[in-house]
């Protein structure tokens, strides 16, 4: 999941708008320009408008800014260090990055938003996050933070729930019983990117090892023919041997791609007048 704000243009007051639809434009409750019918026995004239909307004005959509602004992870972390830098200090960044589906920023809180991103992005604030590694590559494949939770994969057949938290890695059952642990290890894979498939592993300092039907996966990987599915329609992955598990700083200017996504879509809340729209999606 991720979310998404948009702001809607200016551009409607000097538009010719079609006959047809001019006495049932109607802004909705999510900010969205529509035409107040049902869409029952109106199914033409709602296609129609969606046409016309598209190519209406210069803006998509009649979308002034419209940006990505994080994946679910990426907003977790972002709020962790918006908490751990006082969240009283940014009231309104904490409310708007908590916004469901089809949620609303008026455009005075946008301002106040741009005040406080402001004040945010020279803010040189640090916190400490768990990441787990491909030993190999120095990649890193999950990172913990408190607030998004530690489990990586879970297997439900098995019981198994396996993870990353402050303390390194771990395989755990459902009920909490720790049945592995390690901070660097290795995971041997018998029949991969199978049903049958059965990892080890394997403990580097102590050699104590762990077998189960839950591998951790790494990038997905094309099949030998280049596609990315085989004839039976299986997904094939990247198993990484060795892992190891670090504490990392995380600092303010690793999300610096957040902060500017919500400070263009702030401006041109403030610069219209318009709410931001919220979706997740």
């Amino acid at each position: 999941m991720s979310l998404t704000a948009s702001v809607m243009c200016q551009c409607l007051d000097s538009l010719s708008v079609p006959a047809k639809f001019q006495n049932h434009l109607h802004i909705n409750d999510h900010g969205f320009l529509c035409i107040q019918l049902p869409l029952a026995g109106h199914e033409k004239l709602h296609n129609q408008f969606e046409t016309w909307m598209m190519r209406a004005c210069d803006h998509e959509e009649m979308a002034l800014k419209s940006e990505p602004i994080a994946s679910d992870a990426d907003l977790h972390r972002f709020q962790h260090l918006l908490e751990e830098a006082h969240q009283a200090t940014f009231p309104a960044l904490f409310r708007a990055i908590q916004q469901t589906n089809n949620g609303l920023t008026s455009s005075q809180s946008a301002e106040q938003m741009l005040s406080e991103l402001a004040t945010f992005a020279t803010t040189v604030h640090t916190s400490l996050k768990t990441v787990l590694f491909n030993s190999d590559t120095g990649s890193p494949i999950w990172e913990y933070i408190p607030e998004y939770g530690c489990e990586i994969e879970s297997n439900s057949i098995e019981g198994l729930s396996i993870g990353v938290d402050a303390h390194g890695f771990f395989i755990q059952s459902m009920a909490g019983e720790e049945h592995f642990r390690s901070q660097q290890f290795n995971q041997t894979v018998h029949n991969p990117n199978t049903a049958e498939a059965r990892v080890c592993y394997t403990d580097g300092p102590s050699g104590q090892q762990f077998e189960c039907h839950t591998p951790i996966t790494g990038r997905r990987l094309r099949w030998p023919n280049g596609k990315w599915q085989n004839e039976r329609g299986q997904i094939r992955f990247e198993y990484p041997d060795a892992m190891h598990t670090e504490r990392r700083a995380q600092e303010t200017s690793d999300l610096s791609y957040v902060i500017d996504a919500l400070t263009s879509v702030c401006v041109a809340s403030v610069a219209t007048g318009n709410p931001i729209r919220w979706q997740r999606s």
